[in-house]
């Protein structure tokens, strides 16, 4: 009970010091609650989709100057032939980010936009 009680006198001497605290522990939980809510969306945003254990991207090895990168480019004309040699494949899609676009419509500009653009298999 001691104890207690000197916790409290002290949080009553220093409320500055006490305001500042708790006010940090509140947008430090804050914070971690938005940033566990975005990692689930983003780890459950196939889960509704019934083929969503068929659904694969392609990815490959790129070696550059020290470094090796994953990338996901794939020529156009090699789509066949890598739908010939594994039978799996069912569909194939090819999608590319398109940006610094700008678009107008009449008289009115818009300009940075994010767009895709996806081939006629869509």
């Amino acid at each position: 009970m001691y104890i207690l009680k000197f916790v409290l006198r002290s949080w009553w001497r220093n409320k500055l010091f006490v305001t500042i605290s708790l006010v940090s522990l509140v947008i430090g939980i804050a914070c971690t609650n938005l940033l566990t809510a975005f990692v689930l969306y983003e780890y459950n945003i196939e889960y509704n989709n019934p083929n969503r254990d068929r659904i694969l991207r392609l990815t490959q090895t790129l070696p550059f100057a020290q470094q090796e990168m994953q990338g996901t480019f794939v020529y156009h004309e090699s789509v066949p032939e890598i739908i010939s040699q594994f039978p799996e494949i069912e569909a194939s899609l090819r999608t590319q980010a398109i940006t610094h676009t700008k678009i107008r419509v009449d008289d009115q500009e818009y300009s940075e936009l994010n767009l895709l653009s996806a081939d006629s298999t869509l």
